[in-house]
């Protein structure tokens, strides 16, 4: 499969910059864990890609919806969601807690995450993280 068709939906530019970023905070276990994901995504064709970033919108217009009314980060209902983010995750890769509250770090310390998050609810970057900390303390 070529990059164009690979990286479909997703800016390869980016990933790279991603995976660097990673890579420079996280050092050898994340490029382990980026080797994994490259390796599971190995054989993935358009659909199956489309189908993750398509789960990855409904989740997360999930969480704005929770967000919306009135729930919290702790919520059964916001915990639930968000076990389908960790099962998401976990098509990558084998995410550990440690690993998991990682990737929070990712989403508050690299400005395009904020952008992203704010696209479904100005309150999620913030909401996301306290969810996804409070999952990986109490299941992982």
């Amino acid at each position: 499969m070529r990059d164009d068709e690979l990286y479909h939906g997703f800016d390869k530019a980016k990933q790279k910059e991603y995976e660097q970023y990673m890579v420079n905070y996280y050092g050898l276990e994340a490029e382990k864990k980026l080797f994994e994901s490259k390796k599971r995504t190995a054989k993935w064709d358009q659909d199956e890609w489309e189908r993750v970033k398509n789960e990855g919108d409904r989740i997360h217009k999930a969480l704005a919806q929770a967000i919306e009314n009135g729930l919290m980060p702790d919520s059964p209902k916001v915990q639930d969601i968000i076990k389908e983010h960790y099962a998401m995750q976990n098509q990558f890769y084998d995410i550990d807690k440690g690993g998991y509250i990682n990737l929070t770090h990712l989403y508050n310390e690299h400005p395009d995450f904020k952008k992203h998050f704010d696209v479904y609810h100005t309150d999620m970057l913030r909401f996301i993280t306290l969810a996804i900390k409070e999952f990986a303390e109490r299941n992982l």
